[in-house]
């Protein structure tokens, strides 16, 4: 396994668990979207959309619940008027430099079970709310900042 994550690897990982590769991205730009089956409208985590990106430094992970999102504008509780207004709401899931590339198998497959959950477990189920809290974690681990 490369230490270095490339586009090939991203490809191999990503476009089984039903991602599209973004058309007209470089190399070294590389962008996967995937559209989720969300029924929850409750959990800034029961994502809607996810957003894979790989520039020269960075591999990131990103989602967010539309549905939630436009429910909120609606009640103009937020503005979305534009894409870069979207930003401040999207949950960093996975942010790693290129070099982690043998730890990004595993953090993919373990991140598509959570997905899977998503997608085909009754909203009360404890699978669905144990995914839930899941990628709660993952996220607040990817935006902890080290002070030191």
């Amino acid at each position: 396994m490369a230490n270095y994550i490339d586009a090939e690897q991203l490809r191999e990982l990503l476009l089984p668990l039903g991602f599209i590769e973004e058309q007209g991205t470089q190399e070294e730009a590389l962008i996967f979207w995937r559209r989720l089956e969300n029924r929850d409208l409750r959990s800034p985590f029961a994502f809607s959309h996810l957003r894979a990106s790989l520039d020269h430094y960075v591999f990131r992970l990103e989602g967010w619940n539309q549905g939630r999102l436009k429910k909120a504008a609606k009640a103009e509780l937020i503005v979305l008027e534009t894409p870069e207004d979207l930003e401040p709401y999207k949950e960093i899931i996975l942010e790693k430099d290129r070099n982690a590339g043998e730890q990004l198998p595993a953090f993919i497959g373990f991140f598509a079970q959570q997905l899977q959950a998503l997608e085909e477990e009754k909203l009360s189920s404890p699978m669905y709310k144990a995914a839930l809290k899941n990628l709660e974690l993952m996220a607040q681990a990817a935006n902890q900042v080290d002070l030191e």
